[in-house]
């Protein structure tokens, strides 16, 4: 059945109209159905439906000695919720190609707050050069396609940045 989901103000109340266009969103934990006819009325718990972490790039730095390329990347929680764990991952595209190192792990992360910096060392970029870093904060993969955190917006959790070194 396709159902519209309309918000109610203070009560975190949802009208679910029978045979209008758009599916249901997937909430897990909807506790309580009223029938009103054709009206469905849903109670939503807030902590379903606002309360998510929302794990963004915070900051990714780079330079380079003894022609090792270091990067460090930090992660913000801006979410409303604090963040199970989950991986970070760093590439480096250059002149002479794309580099990768393995993904650092994180414990959690509570809301409002950054990840210490994780660092990330490249030996086999030749330097001098452009580099362009990109840093991912809870990665796909092939066994969990939404990453390991479910959260507010997984769109945001990709950063890139320009580094010129000598």
């Amino acid at each position: 059945m396709r159902m519209l989901l309309v918000h109610v103000a203070v009560t975190l109340t949802a009208l679910a109209v029978a045979g209008c266009a758009g599916p249901i969103h997937p909430v897990h934990g909807i506790d309580q159905f009223g029938d009103l006819g054709d009206l469905h009325v849903v109670k939503l718990p807030s902590k379903y439906v606002f309360r998510l972490p929302d794990l963004t790039i915070a900051r990714i730095d780079c330079g380079a000695r003894s022609g090792v390329l270091f990067v460090t990347v930090t992660v913000h929680n801006g979410g409303s919720r604090d963040a199970g764990p989950f991986d970070v991952v760093a590439q480096v595209e250059g002149p002479s190609g794309t580099f990768s190192v393995p993904q650092r792990s994180t414990a959690t992360l509570a809301q409002g707050n950054d990840t210490p910096q994780l660092g990330f060392l490249f030996t086999d970029v030749p330097i001098p050069g452009t580099f362009t870093v990109t840093a991912v904060a809870d990665p796909p993969t092939a066994s969990m396609p939404g990453g390991e955190v479910w959260e507010w917006d997984k769109n945001n959790n990709a950063s890139l940045r320009t580094c010129t070194l000598q």
